[in-house]
């Protein structure tokens, strides 16, 4: 069966995109596309049979019943965004509390890096997100409107170029900004971001997740089976990868490889990307009552209802001890 994936070119999905790695019974066409153009596509037209999708735009979408798609338990990109914030360089801003009442550039208000950075301020600084004005410099790729208690603007520029001119206070964005350098315009808020960042892990157990995996309904209703290839093939290009950066410890340009991969270990374990449900239960509730707190959705969604019915199945990703190229 001949299929189409768009996803990120990561390391995580590496093997997937080159091909190492198949899904068994597909030929698979992989389109490596970057995040805003492959969101722009996916909401406009299913052209793509699975997708890497952001988990903001999906807990917005999935229970309309226009939108074709649904998802299994594969979480490709995962980040803390403590280090998310930031601020220009002569600003007086020191904490989350002096955001209260200001402006702050984001990308979208319906964006993942922008629902867990909300809920930084939310939880650890009392701010809530109706407590800022925000200012999206593109249009909501989902169809949402936001609550009337939510102050929201849309800008025409880059919201770091707004920031470095004082057309905003601060920005919660998804990449570190060009800006971003020493000597520049602009610092990050929190200095301390890893720092806090693995105090919300060792709080939390999880990193937060970023995006999930979709699936055209139509697709899995007729072919239930490509669900779980997709899933398996997935998991093989982690393993890959998680193993690749063992491996390559002595044999990287990266000079503190080795000291980054045992860190990591160290603090997140073996595997901080889990690919089931059962392991990602308390992210998921988190991820989805953050989205009622910040006006996305209007009452929690049932966890289970987020995927395709056969990957709701705790006892079938334990079962499938090793998948071989």
């Amino acid at each position: 069966m001949k299929l189409s994936l768009a996803c990120g070119d990561y390391d995580i999905t590496s093997a997937l995109v080159t091909g190492q790695v198949r899904p068994e019974g597909i030929d698979l066409d992989v389109l490596p596309l970057m995040p805003h153009e492959r969101q722009a596509r996916l909401s406009r037209y299913p052209e793509f049979d699975a997708a890497e999708f952001s988990i903001a735009v999906y807990l917005t979408s999935f229970q309309k019943p226009e939108f074709p798609y649904i998802g299994i338990p594969v979480f490709p990109l995962r980040c803390f965004r403590h280090g998310a914030f930031f601020v220009r360089s002569d600003s007086k801003i020191q904490s989350g509390e002096d955001l209260r009442g200001k402006r702050v550039g984001v990308t979208g208000y319906v964006n993942s890096a922008a629902i867990w950075g909300r809920s930084v301020l939310q939880h650890e600084h009392g701010v809530k997100a109706s407590e800022i004005e925000w200012v999206s410099e593109v249009s909501e790729y989902a169809d949402w409107q936001p609550p009337k208690e939510i102050p929201l603007a849309q800008c025409s520029t880059m919201v770091e170029d707004l920031l470095v001119s004082g057309g905003v206070d601060a920005i919660l964005y998804p990449k570190v900004p060009p800006s971003f350098k020493p000597g520049g315009p602009i610092r990050r808020l929190f200095q301390d971001y890893k720092q806090r960042e693995i105090a919300f892990f060792k709080a939390r157990q999880y990193v937060p997740l970023m995006h999930i995996v979709i699936i055209r309904k139509a697709l899995l209703e007729n072919h239930p089976w490509v669900a779980w290839s997709f899933w398996k093939a997935f998991r093989e290009a982690k393993r890959i990868c998680l193993q690749s950066l063992k491996d390559h410890i002595n044999y990287s340009s990266q000079i503190w490889l080795g000291h980054a991969v045992e860190e990591q270990l160290n603090v997140l374990g073996e595997d901080p990307f889990p690919y089931s449900i059962a392991e990602n239960a308390e992210c998921l509730r988190d991820v989805i009552q953050h989205s009622v707190d910040q006006g996305l959705l209007t009452k929690p969604a049932d966890i289970n209802s987020l995927f395709f019915r056969t990957t709701q199945d705790a006892s079938l990703p334990s079962a499938v001890n090793r998948y071989r190229v």
